[in-house]
């Protein structure tokens, strides 16, 4: 990515995911995983009443508590799906404010090693979450397209679209000569 600099001095609410999802720390880590699950969520903010962030319950969290993987979570033990969210959730997670760039993000979820961070406003309270999925997928979606690589043949490729034109044809003749065995050919 030839502009790192311009990226890094970026404010992350452009790159944060507005109004999470949440779940309360009285909520039911069933539900919890039904929506971690539904969702396609690995972290969900955990909010008081006023929309205070009091904790984060993570996939990870959820796999130490239930022991099992992610889509086998309503299978778990009844007792331990009505266990309220605040018994798995880690407590007074890190935060970042909405004014934080995009540096910041990414060192503290590097120093901190955490997968996701909660974004709070001047009152603490819930505005967005941002993810290394988030960042990545940021740039991904404004990278430079990759220059044409040689192929095997040691002529350029230029993203495949010479193979793409050709297949059509070598498709043909590879289902032509891959016949079930038995199969009598239509020429007589």
């Amino acid at each position: 990515m030839a502009h790192v600099p311009e990226f890094l001095d970026l404010p992350i609410d452009r790159l944060m995911t507005r109004r999470p999802d949440t779940v309360g720390p009285e909520d039911f880590l069933g539900d919890a995983a039904g929506l971690m699950v539904s969702g396609g969520y690995r972290h969900l903010p955990v909010v008081d009443p006023d929309g205070r962030i009091v904790g984060m319950l993570s996939e990870r969290d959820l796999r130490a508590r239930l022991g099992t993987e992610l889509e086998r979570f309503a299978e778990a033990g009844r007792q331990l799906l009505s266990d309220t969210v605040e018994s798995a959730m880690r407590p007074n997670p890190i935060t970042v404010g909405r004014r934080a760039h995009v540096r910041e993000v990414l060192e503290t979820l590097i120093d901190d090693r955490v997968g996701a961070l909660p974004v709070t406003d001047d009152a603490d309270r819930l505005v967005g979450i941002v993810s290394y999925m988030d960042l990545l997928a940021y740039v991904r979606e404004h990278a430079p397209a990759p220059p044409p690589r040689p192929s095997k043949r040691g002529r350029t490729s230029s993203a495949g679209a010479r193979s793409l034109e050709r297949a059509p044809r070598e498709l043909r003749k590879s289902t032509q000569r891959a016949r079930p065995r038995g199969t009598p050919s239509k020429k007589k």
